[in-house]
């Protein structure tokens, strides 16, 4: 895997910048606003205003702390398998496969020290509604006992996803 800038795992395999702006050093742009994370808390966009193309924009530390974690390889397997997930109607992501998707990675991300959780927003829209879709990482010895408001603990198939951690 060739290393590029820090930024986001793209379908080639690269790592690369995709250019989420500069938002305040302290918050991240979500694509619906900006947030603020707690040290050693990391997000990576999935899915927003622009459906998901096989890359995922991850924010600014979070490659750095893939690579200090050895978890580059897990990452860039759960990347992969995300972007096998199926679209819905409305070209976003199924929200089901997210799930399992994460459920089957975050026992893997947590033997690196590392903490997973799948994160989405509802904007309400005229017509309809717009999800946004994003993971947040956290080193264990950092994030505490942080859990994200909008962190997504819908079931799978009767059980719930967050027993993993």
């Amino acid at each position: 895997m060739g290393a590029t800038s820090s930024g986001s795992f793209s379908a080639s395999g690269d790592l690369q910048c995709l250019g989420m702006g500069e938002p305040p050093a302290d918050k991240v742009d979500l694509g619906v606003g900006l947030k603020r994370l707690p040290t050693g808390v990391y997000a990576c966009l999935l899915e927003g205003k622009h459906s998901f193309d096989g890359t995922a924009a991850n924010t600014p530390g979070l490659d750095a702390l893939l690579r200090r974690r050895q978890a580059v390889d897990v990452w860039w397997g759960m990347i992969q398998d995300i972007s096998k997930t199926p679209k819905g109607w409305d070209w976003s992501l199924n929200t089901e496969r997210l799930v399992s998707v994460v459920h089957h990675f975050r026992p893997s991300l947590a033997r690196k020290e590392l903490l997973l959780w799948l994160c989405r927003y509802e904007e309400v829209l005229t017509f309809g509604s717009r999800w946004y879709k994003w993971l947040e990482v956290g080193d264990m010895h950092l994030a505490g006992d942080y859990q994200p408001a909008e962190e997504y603990r819908g079931l799978l198939r009767g059980c719930a996803c967050d027993d993993a951690q």
